[in-house]
Parts: structure tokens; sequence; C-alpha cells
């Protein structure tokens, strides 16, 4: 594993996102993190297990943005009638505490961009 890839700049996030993960203290990944990241990085399948707290979700964080990111530049372009296509990702969580956490969390971490978070919570919006 090259030490760069350990790096969050190496996994393809804007700027804006790499500025707001600095703001909360985040600049590099776990050796474990940066191997699970480039076993997923070309779409193929990954399943993996940590403790809990042991940083999980960045993991499904930066793979899920940095796809949103790379699929929004390839249709910025696009300019046919109105279906312009649609970016959108999707995290499923077990917990309603947890969808509300991470909808704060997504929120705040993408506020200098033009994505919008949304949390479903069983069969309500929140």
């Amino acid at each position: 594993m090259a030490p760069d890839k350990q790096q969050l700049a190496a996994w393809g996030l804007p700027q804006t996102l790499l500025a707001a993960f600095e703001r909360n203290g985040l600049k590099s990944l776990y050796p474990w993190q940066a191997a699970a990241l480039e076993c997923a990085a070309g779409g193929g399948n990954l399943v993996y297990c940590a403790p809990t707290s042991g940083g999980k979700s960045l993991v499904a964080e930066v793979l899920m943005l940095a796809r949103l990111h790379a699929t929004s530049q390839q249709i910025k372009s696009y300019k046919r009638g109105k279906n312009k296509p649609v970016t959108r990702g999707l995290l499923v969580l077990p917990y309603i505490s947890i969808v509300a956490e991470k909808t704060v969390h997504l929120t705040k971490l993408l506020a200098g961009m033009k994505w919008r978070v949304q949390g479903y919570k069983g069969e309500t919006e929140g």
C-alpha cells in the first residue's frame, strides 16, 4: 500500500470536501481503510468489518462521495431536454439514531456543495 493512498486527497474528492474533512480534523486514513478503498475503487464489491468506532463509515462515505463527484463531473456537459441525469447516493443504516446522526453529519460536510442530503427513517422522512 503506497503511503499517499492513506491521504484523503488520493481518492478523487473535490477540494470543497477535502477542506470540510480537514476542518473536522481528518486528512488521512488508517492503512486498512486505504486498502478497503483500493479494493472497491474499481466498482467491485467490498465486504469489511471493524469494531465499533473503527472507521467503517468513513470508508463508505469516501466511496460514495468520490463516485458521486466523478459521476456529476461526467454528466455536467449532458444537455439534452428536461430529463438531465441525476446523481444519487444511498447509505443504508441499521438504527434511526444513526440515520439522524449521519444526516446531520453529511449535511454539514456537504454544505459547500450543491448536493442535498435527506434522511429516511422507517416509513417517515426526517
